[in-house]
């Protein structure tokens, strides 16, 4: 799990919403994705009403070779 400084994952790449398939609750569930040079993070995107944005909750990570654009 990566918490705090995500400098040690590389440059990010790409970014964008998606929608994950859930075996346990037989539904789609929403997601946000992070694709950095070393690894890909998960996360549950969250409103946050105090600084009028988003916070992410992070779900899963998975390490990737390095990545070149």
């Amino acid at each position: 799990m990566v918490q705090g400084d995500l400098s040690s994952l590389g440059r990010l790449m790409m970014q964008g919403d998606l929608e994950v398939w859930s075996d346990r609750k037989k539904d789609r569930l929403p997601r946000h994705v992070f694709l950095y040079e070393r690894c890909f993070l998960l996360c549950k995107k969250k409103r946050d009403e105090a600084n009028d944005g988003h916070v992410y909750s992070y779900k899963l990570s998975i390490q990737v070779g390095y990545m070149h654009r």
